[in-house]
């Protein structure tokens, strides 16, 4: 049954490898593989106590998960086919369970985090981010409404980060956004898209491969609500007036939009059944309200799908699209994209993909390059630091050798006070120390006390003859 709160994240990489992320009761976060016979393995646990609401995207070559733990805590982690990395993002200090809406944008090195908070009977638009490795302090951006879609995020081409919600001023009541400048690291302040006094819900917006940004939301009157589109001029702070691409006395809570090429397709879906409108001229003109017919019935499902391989990255705008896993991999209104193309147009299309190919494998290839040079000048200043620590360690052998055989000289002058005296005068001439002069002090002060001593007793002995003498 399509849920808007329970998506399923598909990603296809450029090897051909496609993956579908999910939440299970029993597995928690898991991921399978679609295999070659368009069936899906078995689920592998990513994290089992995770709360069933996440976000997933992924970059060139890893995925991107943030989550809840069963505490309230929220977690990130980072994960490819070899490794998970997991970081504690922001602690509950009591148990907190509910869907935070959370959004995560990888720019680079540095990843983006968005997610609603309640505080105080109040809904917070919160703003964290990760730069290279190191989790900042989350920043509020605005007080937003808790529904199903309280705000709606991208980041168009030129790396600047917009934020569509409607104010909570009940005054003033509006659609707009928050501008964040990943330069200035900053947010705007607050710029209307509608005029005021006017309620509006699930916004929904994407970027297509022009920079325009394409946005749908719900307009709410007395008598019925509106499904409405606007788009916004690449650089400049100017929208399009609004077209209205359907009206019921039903609400559009499971709407979105997406771009194929030069086609804006905006759908709702009620009991498992898509309408859409369509315009094949980037918005310029709509079709009228129609059924799309895509058989899956209660196995209809809201599909987040991505892919990293250029050519087809190049071409598409996805948030999120109708799809089903019944025999292997089912997204509307893309499977008419990829297969209704014309002879000229296909031979067109495999020329740009090979272009794409080989620009991608030339940006690896630069990649490597730089990344080979700079290995090379780190070995290179490895080898500077290995010869100099060599030098360093012949220096001080020689000085322990010296050493060695001046303590060998000492031990055999040490009985014999001549050489001794002599050893002490010529090294404390060289080294003028004073524990030198000390030394041969006192060695003078000893052998002058021994001659005095000498002296005595040979004039005893001569003493003792003389008497023994004239005895006789």
């Amino acid at each position: 049954m399509y849920n808007f709160s329970n998506k399923q994240y598909v990603f296809k990489q450029f090897s051909g490898k496609i993956w579908n992320f999910s939440h299970d009761v029993k597995l928690g976060i898991c991921y399978s593989n679609l295999t070659k016979r368009n069936t899906w393995t078995e689920p592998i646990s990513i994290e089992k106590k995770a709360y069933q609401h996440f976000y997933a995207a992924m970059d060139d070559e890893r995925f991107h998960l943030i989550y809840q733990d069963l505490h309230g805590n929220i977690i990130y982690s980072k994960f490819d086919e070899m490794s998970i990395m997991t970081l504690p993002i922001l602690n509950s200090k009591s148990p907190s369970l509910y869907n935070k809406h959370f959004y995560l944008i990888p720019a680079n090195d540095n990843i983006h985090f968005l997610y609603i908070l309640l505080y105080n009977n109040n809904v917070l638009l919160t703003h964290q981010m990760l730069i290279n490795g190191t989790v900042g302090s989350p920043k509020v951006i605005d007080y937003v409404y808790n529904n199903n879609l309280p705000y709606s995020a991208i980041r168009d081409k030129s790396g600047n980060i917009y934020v569509f919600y409607q104010s909570t001023d009940t005054t003033n009541m509006q659609l707009g956004y928050r501008l964040f400048s990943e330069e200035q690291d900053i947010w705007s302040k607050f710029i209307p898209v509608t005029g005021p006094g006017i309620n509006c819900d699930f916004p929904s917006a994407i970027v297509d491969n022009s920079n325009i940004i394409h946005i749908c939301f719900q307009k709410r009157s007395p008598r019925y609500y509106e499904l409405v589109y606007k788009q916004k001029i690449p650089d400049k702070s100017i929208w399009s007036d609004e077209t209205v691409i359907h009206s019921s006395v039903y609400p559009f809570e499971n709407s979105s939009i997406l771009c194929l090429d030069e086609k804006v397709i905006i759908y709702w879906v009620r009991n498992d059944i898509i309408y859409y409108c369509f315009s094949n001229n980037k918005g310029n003109s709509w079709s009228k309200p129609a059924k799309y017919n895509f058989p899956a019935g209660r196995q209809l499902l809201c599909i987040s799908y991505n892919t990293n391989i250029p050519y087809e990255l190049s071409r598409i705008a996805i948030r999120d699209i109708p799809g089903s896993f019944a025999n292997g991999l089912k997204l509307a209104f893309y499977q008419d994209f990829l297969g209704n193309n014309n002879v000229s147009s296909t031979q067109e299309s495999l020329k740009n993909m090979i272009v794409d190919s080989f620009k991608y494998l030339k940006e690896g290839i630069d990649n490597l390059t730089e990344g080979n040079k700079t290995l090379k000048n780190q070995i290179r200043e490895l080898e500077l630091i290995q010869k100099n620590l060599i030098r360093e360690k012949e220096r001080y052998s020689i000085k322990l050798n010296l050493l060695e055989n001046e303590l060998k000289q000492l031990k055999q002058i040490t009985g014999k006070p001549e050489k001794f005296k002599e050893y002490i005068r010529q090294h404390a001439s060289e080294k003028h120390h004073s524990s030198y002069t000390e030394i041969v002090d006192n060695k003078n002060n000893n052998s002058n006390n021994d001659e005095c001593k000498i002296k005595k007793t040979m004039r005893l002995k001569k003493f003792e003859k003389i008497k023994r003498f004239r005895k006789k």
